[in-house]
């Protein structure tokens, strides 16, 4: 590669990134989707035990995406948006989700929590 290409090359990588910092938060499907395979565990029509993988593999993947504090409210009231549409949700279940597929999750979903705080 031409000097001048990798200069060109290095230009756009620089300001794709500084793009991709200052993008915001993404929408609430790019935060839900990776955790739909959990439905049927928080909603209790799945087995309590063990959680199935694919949910945690997804929770892993969507706590991965939280990385400022913007995202972390943005998921947050995406969940809470969301929870409030499945009448048979059980937070039991949603709390326990991050200790049974071993997330260190950001925040502690209730459906009482202030997302701003």
């Amino acid at each position: 590669m031409s000097p001048l290409a990798a200069s060109l090359l290095a230009v756009a990588l620089a300001v794709a990134a500084v793009a991709t910092v200052h993008a915001g938060p993404p929408p609430c499907t790019t935060f839900l989707h990776p955790i739909l395979p959990c439905t049927a565990y928080i909603t209790g029509h799945g087995p309590t035990v063990p959680v199935p993988v694919p949910c945690c593999k997804g929770l892993k993947f969507m706590v991965g995406l939280m990385i400022t504090r913007a995202d972390r409210v943005t998921a947050c009231k995406c969940f809470k948006d969301a929870a409030v549409k499945m009448p048979d949700i059980d937070y039991g279940r949603v709390a326990a989700l991050p200790g049974r597929c071993h997330v260190d999750a950001p925040f502690n979903f209730s459906p009482h929590i202030n997302c701003d705080a």
